[in-house]
């Protein structure tokens, strides 16, 4: 199948998803959502730029999950190299909604419907304070009796020894985030941070994500599991 019957393939499955998928979920069609991901899709097919103003409810968030999604199918289907598309929003929490809400349901969808065999998968990426520094959070443990400090908090600070994300920490106070996260000017100076985010890697690799670095709010929705090397990741710690 040549270049341009992949091309209006491609525009072809957005009317397929938005028109017919959706709508069997009681999710209405939404024509200004639609020829949104058209525009998005066709920026992307010409190598180019697409600004649009958007207003709000018209389904911004879909709009571009289904554009990212058909484009990947449409590089596979001419042979192209897989590359992932990284979106950034205003706030994390944002991006946080569209990983484990808006994109589950497109994947089910898509998967019961035959379009795709795995489900679709992303990875947030955020700025180094998102993360704990080893050798400030065992200074700060050294600095407390544990006995007197507020118990769940005290928990968190303890959790942080085995994960690097302190998003996933729940009950972590903003006095002790601040004093444990990693400061923008540290570098991987010891053996043992940087096995601990070669493990981090090892981890990502195996869930199909794909890390590289970013000081804004970024998701990177992928298919290539490869990785970059450690030393870019946060931001080049």
């Amino acid at each position: 199948m040549n270049y341009d019957n992949n091309r209006q393939n491609a525009h072809n499955e957005i009317d397929h998803i938005f028109k017919d998928l959706f709508p069997n979920r009681n999710m209405a069609e939404r024509p200004e959502q639609v020829a949104l991901c058209h525009r998005m899709l066709e920026a992307m097919l010409e190598g180019g730029i697409a600004l649009c103003d958007a207003g709000t409810g018209i389904g911004k968030t879909y709009a571009y999950l289904v554009a990212g999604t058909v484009y990947s199918r449409f590089r596979a289907a001419c042979g192209l190299v897989p590359k992932p598309i990284l979106v950034s929003t205003s706030s994390i929490a944002l991006q946080t909604a569209a990983r484990d809400e808006y994109l589950p349901l497109l994947s089910g969808l898509l998967m019961e419907d035959g379009m795709i065999t795995q489900p679709l998968r992303a990875v947030i990426r955020k700025g180094k304070s998102h993360y704990v520094c080893d050798e400030r959070l065992e200074r700060r443990l050294g600095q407390l009796d544990l006995q007197k400090k507020n118990w769940k908090a005290g928990a968190a600070l303890l959790t942080l020894r085995g994960q690097l994300d302190m998003d996933e920490a729940a009950h972590l106070s903003g006095y002790d985030r601040e004093r444990v996260c990693v400061p923008p000017d540290l570098r991987l100076r010891t053996r043992r941070r940087k096995l601990h985010i070669s493990r981090f890697c090892l981890t990502a690799k195996a869930r199909s994500f794909r890390c590289s670095s970013s000081p804004h709010k970024v998701m990177r929705l992928c298919g290539d599991p490869k990785m970059l090397p450690v030393s870019r990741l946060f931001g080049g710690l």
